[in-house]
């Protein structure tokens, strides 16, 4: 058995695999999320930790109360387990010397020393981030031109600023992808990801230096030291004891993914989790990563390494994110990457996506009067979205649903654009608002709520293809959004492309994570991590988009409205601002 452990932005998921990949049990844990100011979001490493825990003792427990599972002696279900694995959000953990947390709460607010970890979608230091950008340094052709505040080197120079004190006792102890942070407390060994630090703390991997203009510095160890001196922590360049908090303090520095950490599981570590000491633990990777893992693993036909550039991995969740891999390096600006084995080892990894489309739609939904009149006032959210696309499906008439939106547009950037303008400014647009307070009216706005999302994947798509990306010809979607095959449909006409989806049982995140851990029990290395995603990888169903002129020529039309009304937000923040 495997086990993959998933931390999102509320909850921690873990789940049991047999050698097959199918789930035996899952679970999932509520974790608390600080706001102590507008855009400020913390949480708290312990908590995480614990809740991990619990979790995968809850998956143990609904296997063992089985009647198949007849376990006796050493013959456990703890035992059976030979691999864990973890993924998290890219949130940055601030620990001392003695491992204990720093707080990241603002000066001036009330504070207490649990809530230190920077949630990913905290922007509070976008000035730092638009500082960075400022210096055009090379390093940044490797993140689209831009850094993101969601990545590590903005958070980290937000609290050199604002809390000197935290950033000294975390110069001393460390700064760590939440994911790291999982890894070490399994393992009591500080080893870093390549996914993290490639993907969110501008770390170079020795196959991208050739990359790098001639005249930068030599290539050393992937830190480029004038990139750290450049944008204000030069200390993690001088001083050998402060650079290990970012680094490493293991001696091993960067692990590929899917290598094995240590040996295995702690002591502490196994009676936490209620596993057994020594279980193979896998260098972990940034949870929509693991779901990008689990996505190209599936079925239909079986994955190869030939057939991975060509499927797009499209994860929904709070964000949308998508993975493109390729053979070969491609740049696109305000596109993450390329990033070298950051995903899958021997494959460049291109990583867009759209910030909280999820809670773009939930907002969308909470803020309409209709979810507060019948039949929706008694609803759970779940159920809002199953309703409402049960009402639009229910429409006849030519061209139903997708003709219903044909007079209001949207777009989904209310919390920013990170692909592919990498522009954390950017806000959301709707055109064609009425006084409407029906549930038929909140219908046809969360399908625009929904087309609008499958937009900006076109946008996104167009310009990485426009760069000299391989033509993508199937999308292979997980997340929230794949449990309604409305979207899925959508998706599939609005792109003209095959969609892929896994399993309704399947969870393509864990199963990512379980794959990780799988590959590690084997050593690891590409052939490793191949081999796992073959056997484990599900058989998904396919979505066939629509060959129908008129609703091809409307979506072809609202596109077109789309991306004028993304250059039109830009012109009038311009007007106000200039």
């Amino acid at each position: 058995m495997h086990v993959g452990v998933d931390v999102g932005t509320g909850s921690v998921r873990a789940a049991v695999f047999d050698i097959r990949g199918h789930s035996l049990s899952s679970a999932s844990l509520p974790i608390s999320t600080h706001t102590p100011l507008a855009e400020h979001y913390e949480q708290a490493s312990d908590e995480i930790w614990q809740q991990c825990c619990n979790a995968v003792r809850q998956c143990l427990s609904a296997i063992e109360q089985r009647s198949q599972f007849v376990t006796s002696g050493e013959n456990t279900v703890r035992n059976q387990v030979e691999s864990i694995a973890f993924d998290a959000t890219c949130s940055l953990v601030v620990l001392d010397g003695s491992d204990r947390p720093v707080s990241v709460t603002p000066t001036g607010v009330a504070r207490r020393s649990v809530w230190n970890v920077i949630l990913w979608m905290d922007h509070r230091a976008v000035a730092q981030a638009d500082r960075i950008n400022s210096t055009n340094h090379p390093v940044l052709g490797f993140v689209g031109g831009k850094v993101s505040p969601e990545m590590e080197w903005p958070k980290v120079l937000w609290l050199k600023e604002h809390l000197p004190q935290s950033f000294g006792s975390a110069c001393g102890g460390k700064l760590m992808d939440l994911t790291d942070y999982l890894t070490y407390r399994a393992t009591g060994v500080d080893e870093r990801s390549q996914c993290t630090v490639t993907c969110k703390w501008n770390w170079i991997a020795p196959e991208a230096a050739s990359l790098l203009p001639q005249s930068s510095e030599p290539y050393t160890d992937g830190w480029t030291a004038s990139f750290l001196q450049e944008i204000g922590v030069a200390e993690f360049v001088s001083d050998a004891e402060k650079a290990r908090a970012v680094k490493g303090q293991s001696g091993v520095g960067v692990r590929p993914l899917a290598a094995p950490v240590g040996n295995g599981l702690s002591a502490k570590a196994a009676s936490e989790l209620g596993l057994r000491q020594g279980c193979a633990v896998g260098v972990g990777l940034i949870d929509a990563h693991a779901g990008g893992i689990g996505l190209l693993s599936l079925r239909s036909p079986a994955p190869s390494p030939s057939s991975f550039p060509s499927r797009l991995a499209m994860v929904s969740g709070t964000s949308t994110c998508y993975m493109f891999t390729s053979d070969d390096a491609v740049k696109v600006p305000g596109v993450w990457g390329p990033y070298y084995g950051a995903m899958l080892p021997d494959k460049w990894l291109l990583e867009a996506g759209q910030s909280a489309t999820g809670s773009f739609i939930d907002h969308l939904l909470v803020s309409h009067a209709a979810r507060y009149d019948p039949p929706l006032a008694d609803k759970p959210l779940h159920d809002v979205h199953r309703h409402l696309a049960h009402i639009l499906m229910q429409h006849e008439g030519e061209d139903c649903p997708t003709v219903l939106t044909k007079d209001i547009h949207m777009t989904p950037d209310v919390h920013g654009n990170r692909s592919p303008f990498a522009d954390p400014h950017k806000r959301g647009v709707v055109v064609g608002a009425s006084l409407e307070r029906s549930v038929n009216h909140l219908a046809v706005m969360y399908l625009a709520a929904l087309q609008a999302v499958a937009y900006g994947c076109r946008h996104i798509m167009q310009t990485v293809e426009s760069k000299g990306h391989p033509h993508i010809e199937t999308i292979c979607l997980c997340g929230g959004l794949a449990k309604s095959p409305l979207f899925a449909q959508q998706c599939a006409d609005i792109l003209q492309r095959d969609v892929l989806i896994a399993p309704e049982e399947t969870d393509a995140v864990l199963l990512g994570s379980a794959i990780i851990g799988a590959a590690a029990l084997e050593g690891g290395g590409s052939d490793a991590l191949l081999s796992a995603m073959q056997r484990m990888g599900p058989l998904a169903s396919l979505v066939r988009p629509t060959s129908k002129p008129s609703i091809v020529d409307l979506h072809d039309r609202k596109y077109g409205v789309f991306v004028r009304m993304m250059e039109f937000e830009k012109e009038c923040r311009d007007a106000m601002h200039s």
